[in-house]
């Protein structure tokens, strides 16, 4: 079962069922493949050894700890992916392998043969010359960027190109000094070896044999350059059982050179000294910690199929090609790609014996493939006009139901008149009973509202009058007060002013005085007050009772 994650992330929606019937399939005919069967094979051969290799950080650092000096001699293909100049599906791991020998110290030393430096120079030189032959248009680098053909430095420069119109001379100034480049990476020349090519013919014509055996020959520099970087490596190494102890190692993303030097030293009873970067990522595992970009750059080496590089003789044939195609003024760039993608017309290139038969070979193309535009041409225009009259068919038609719509439009439109006549009516209708309604309502709320504000008016009134009310009997109280107690005050003085002696010397003379005095206020507040006469004069009288009875008095003894 294909988890639905996995096509989610990998294809778009419109793809999701095609691309699970196509995975499906293949899944269900491994065992009729042997190469499929092989290939599902190294990917669990591949996850077995993620999981079997991880350790912990402080198990990796004692590893490390443990680690021999080495040193890694570096690939011309090696070096030009590092700067990006090369094609190949190594070049990201290249990157990775780099950024953890340095980020984790490891003991290794990073060098590249003085054969390499010159191999380097003169492919820069060589393609340079190429590139700057010619003007490039953007539509032409757009052409070329389609072909699997081109080599790695004008595949960089047409990338570059079709993306931005980048000129040539801008493209190769950062390669003017690669030494200086290399060394920024902690990269250095080694300068030790002597020259030994007669000690190493034999190798070389062995080597060819192999590259010719295989269908991919080189040219005789690069076929010495390599057997020099190997033997140069070959002699350096100890007989340590563990590569990684042998004290030198040759990196390369060459697949045919890494599996010639195993094949030989097979044959000889030595050890092999050339590795894929792929594999020497995984060979690291147990020295380096695992993090996020590790288990990324490690898994990554899984995916990586087994790399063959290009036919030398296919990528001069699309280079030369690409060259003409330059010369052609407004050449279409659909036509450019098609040329520089045909596997046929380039094995028929890299048989020209000659630039003219070579140009031949390609003007021919152009023919063939400008005859099949043609075709296509009178196709099309056989088809536009098979789709012309079908859309004049279809617009015929359209036109009669068009009139059929506008007939029936109108008999709709007549019909909606006269409902609107008659809809206006009872608008009519509802809006003088709406306007009866609202005028109705209107007198029902003007009759409350008098009704309330009334009402509020009354209650007002009424709030006000008790106010009055008791402002005004607060005042008569105080009157009264203030006048009672005036009257007291004028008896008091009275009865000792006019010497009253009876009252002075009556042995009840306090309670005669104060008798009269309540007399006097009672009789006071009960004018001032006559809603208190009652009880006040009432009070008055008890006053009186009580003035007899204290003239009264008690039994004479």
């Amino acid at each position: 079962m294909i988890p639905f994650d996995v096509l989610n992330d990998t294809f778009p929606k419109e793809q999701h069922v095609i691309a699970k019937k196509i995975i499906s399939d293949f899944l269900a005919s491994v065992g009729k493949h042997p190469d499929r069967s092989t290939y599902i094979g190294q990917l669990a051969d591949g996850a077995f050894n993620y999981f079997s290799l991880t350790v912990a950080p402080d198990i990796a650092n004692k590893f490390r700890e443990k680690l021999s000096p080495l040193t890694l001699f570096l690939d011309t293909n090696f070096l030009f992916g590092i700067l990006n100049l090369h094609v190949s599906p190594h070049i990201a791991v290249s990157n990775e392998l780099l950024k953890a020998i340095g980020k984790h110290k490891l003991p290794f030393k990073l060098r590249y043969h003085q054969a390499t430096e010159r191999e380097m120079l003169s492919t820069i030189d060589y393609y340079s010359f190429i590139l700057r032959e010619k003007h490039w248009s953007q539509a032409l680098s757009r052409a070329a960027v389609k072909s699997i053909n081109i080599s790695g430095i004008e595949l960089k420069y047409h990338q570059l190109n079709a993306e931005t119109g980048i000129d040539v001379e801008t493209f190769l100034k950062p390669y003017e000094h690669i030494d200086i480049l290399l060394k920024d990476k902690d990269i250095s020349i080694y300068q030790k070896e002597k020259d030994r090519t007669n000690e190493i013919t034999d190798l070389i014509l062995e080597y060819q044999e192999f590259l010719v055996s295989r269908n991919n020959p080189k040219p005789y520099e690069a076929l010495a350059h390599d057997i020099k970087l190997l033997d140069t490596v070959r002699r350096m190494r100890s007989n340590a059982k563990s590569s990684l102890e042998a004290g030198a190692l040759l990196i390369t993303c060459d697949y045919l050179f890494y599996k010639f030097d195993w094949e030989n030293s097979r044959k000889s009873g030595g050890k092999a000294c050339t590795v894929l970067p792929n594999m020497f990522w995984q060979v690291l595992r147990p020295y380096v910690p695992t993090d996020f970009d590790f288990d990324r750059s490690f898994a990554e080496t899984f995916a990586i199929p087994e790399f063959r590089t290009i036919s030398s003789g296919a990528a001069k044939a699309c280079s030369k090609m690409l060259s003409l195609l330059a010369a052609y003024k407004d050449i279409p760039e659909e036509t450019a790609a098609r040329l520089l993608s045909n596997d046929l017309l380039i094995d028929q290139l890299r048989t020209a014996q000659d630039d003219k038969q070579f140009q031949e070979y390609v003007e021919s193309a152009i023919a063939k493939d400008n005859a099949l535009l043609l075709e296509e041409k009178a196709a099309l225009v056989k088809q536009l006009e098979k789709e012309r009259a079908e859309k004049e068919a279809k617009d015929e038609a359209i036109e009669k139901e068009r009139i059929l719509h506008e007939q029936q439009r109108a008999k709709a439109e007549q019909i909606l008149i006269e409902k609107e006549k008659e809809l206006k009516s009872t608008e009519k209708l509802l809006e003088e009973e709406k306007k009866y309604r609202e005028r109705l309502t209107h007198e029902i709320t003007e009759e409350k509202r008098a009704k309330e504000e009334a009402e509020t008016r009354v209650i007002k009134e009424s709030s006000d009058k008790a106010s009055i009310e008791k402002s005004a009997n607060i005042y008569v109280i105080i009157a009264a007060s203030a006048v009672s107690l005036v009257l007291i005050g004028i008896f008091e003085v009275l009865i000792h002013t006019i010497s009253w002696q009876w009252l002075l010397q009556h042995q009840n003379s306090y309670g005669l005085q104060g008798a009269f005095d309540i007399l006097i206020a009672l009789t006071t507040f009960g004018i001032f007050r006559p809603k208190w006469r009652k009880w006040c004069w009432g009070g008055g009288l008890f006053a009186i009772l009580l003035i007899i009875l204290q003239l009264l008095g008690g039994p004479k003894k």
